[in-house]
């Protein structure tokens, strides 16, 4: 008898590039997570469709790791005033490395100092992600009032680290598009693995342009190997996985209010990256996975503002509370059942958003 498929589950939507999922995936998953926190984290396959990518792993994993997260005490060192002074001291060193002026002579020395950073800070920036927010509950309902100063330190650290991994993402751009054109090579970035972006800065070795342009339109990372497919339940299969996509027509959205006001209505426009700012008129309703800096233009034309991720302390529920705009947060659907010029009715008091 077969053994049963296992489940996964859509951990986030982002515009992140190839080298990102890749080197996310093999390097900060499989690496830094599993030997720091003794999971067992199986694969993180990333599905890009052209315009957004999304990020898939096993229910059982999150769950072993929330598990793992949530059952560290107040007063381990992990959790120590000195742990974040720390982590937000080398969060200000790799930021200075990335914002200093690009020499193509020392691309690979620079990437190699930034690579060591975020590997070494990678852990506290996860415990920082996950544990002030989505695991917070689960936290102060184990350790009580002990368990305070460590998520208000761990908050700190979320703030403070906003946008880090988009900021990477940028630098490894900035360095793979200076040493091409230094090379007089036209390739796209975003499209390149860690490893072929790693023996261009450290050899100058690049892929061909066939083998890169068949990436644009698609592919998913499974396994560490690229596919190309659009029948990812066959994939999955394939592989031993299942996932339920959302479905609906999109009534009766729900997520979490964080910033309240009277049901307003208005037309959809989704957003999945900084390109996609500029087409946003003022007036419409902004629907998008996670809002960051890059977003604000948008943000401060929009009517409402509608995340698929989040809960009261992230990006957009800050935001929407200083700009008083309408917001909805932690939905985790709206992106895959609206669509552009879709109208619908949002209700920021009890968190619903329903077409029309």
């Amino acid at each position: 008898m077969p053994p049963r498929p296992l489940e996964l589950t859509l951990t986030f939507t982002r515009p992140y590039r190839l080298f990102l999922a890749d080197y996310w995936r093999k390097v900060l998953i499989l690496g830094v997570l599993n030997r720091s926190l003794h999971v067992h984290f199986k694969d993180q396959i990333a599905a890009y469709d052209g315009r957004s990518q999304r990020f898939f792993r096993l229910l059982k994993n999150v769950e072993e790791m929330k598990k793992r997260v949530v059952s560290i005490p107040p007063d381990h060192r992990l959790y120590a005033a000195a742990a974040s002074q720390s982590f937000r001291k080398q969060v200000r060193r790799m930021r200075k490395l990335m914002g200093r002026k690009l020499k193509d002579n020392d691309l690979w020395k620079t990437y190699s100092q930034v690579r060591g950073i975020l590997e070494n800070i990678y852990l506290w920036y996860t415990l920082s992600l996950f544990l002030p927010g989505p695991w917070a509950d689960v936290y102060k309902s184990t350790y009580g009032k002990k368990a305070n100063p460590v998520l208000r330190r761990l908050y700190v650290n979320r703030v403070y680290s906003e946008g880090l991994m988009k900021e990477f993402s940028n630098f490894v751009k900035a360095c793979t598009l200076l040493r091409l054109k230094e090379l007089g090579i036209s390739r796209d970035p975003a499209l390149l693995l860690q490893s072929e972006v790693e023996a261009l800065l450290k050899s100058n070795i690049i892929p061909s342009a066939p083998a890169i342009a068949r990436r644009r339109h698609g592919y998913v990372l499974i396994d560490g190997k690229l596919v190309f497919t659009r029948d990812m339940p066959s994939l999955f299969q394939k592989h031993g996985y299942f996932f339920t996509e959302p479905s609906g027509t999109g009534k009766g959205i729900h997520g979490t209010p964080s910033y309240r006001a009277k049901p307003l209505r208005g037309k959809v426009r989704l957003i999945f990256s900084e390109k996609e700012v500029g087409a946003f008129r003022a007036g419409e309703i902004l629907v998008t996975q996670m809002t960051d800096p890059d977003c604000i233009v948008a943000i401060r034309k929009a009517r409402a503002i509608i995340t698929d991720e989040g809960g009261i302390t992230c990006h957009a529920a800050i935001v929407s509370r200083e700009l008083r705009i309408p917001c909805v947060v932690g939905t985790k659907i709206a992106t895959k059942v609206l669509k552009d010029g879709d109208r619908v009715e949002v209700d920021a008091t009890k968190g619903v958003i329903k077409k029309l």
